[in-house]
């Protein structure tokens, strides 16, 4: 249900997700506004799968399952630059915007997702009123400035 799309690369917008997708599958996900902030949700289509590019470090954290990049089609003209935001996979789900997060709407089902950075990356957290859903990770390559409570990471 959760992944991270990359905006702004050689190969246009990329999907990593631990899902499988198919070819003509629908996300939502957000977008770069003109000062690169990120901004809810445009629809995309999964144009086909790709292997996970060698310099992308994405993993699911609680899982361990494989982690899949779709190169995807979004019909919307964007801004130029790199960018990392979420994705919302499913259908019938009703996203909308809460503050810097995505509030999620499945059936009954509320969710909210989120993220964050700890001082190596990009953390994207799916969870419920009870209990987490999901875990992305993405490496950044450099270091940043955390902005993940320590205790969202549990006994960390």
């Amino acid at each position: 249900m959760e992944g991270l799309v990359k905006i702004g690369g050689k190969q246009g917008p990329i999907l990593f997700t631990a899902q499988e997708m198919a070819l003509g599958d629908t996300v939502q996900v957000q977008y770069p506004d003109p000062e690169g902030n990120p901004k809810c949700c445009l629809t995309a289509a999964v144009l086909k799968k790709i292997p996970v590019p060698d310099d992308e470090a994405v993993s699911d954290e609680p899982n361990d399952r494989p982690v899949r990049a779709y190169r995807i089609k979004i019909n919307a003209k964007l801004e130029e630059g790199p960018f990392v935001g979420m994705a919302v996979i499913g259908p019938n789900l009703k996203v909308s915007a809460y503050g810097p997060n995505l509030h999620i709407m499945d059936g009954p089902v509320r969710m909210l997702m989120m993220t964050c950075l700890s001082t190596e990356g990009l953390h994207l957290f799916l969870s419920t009123a009870r209990e987490m859903k999901g875990h992305l990770y993405m490496g950044l390559g450099y270091e940043v400035e955390q902005t993940c409570p320590d205790a969202i990471f549990g006994n960390r």
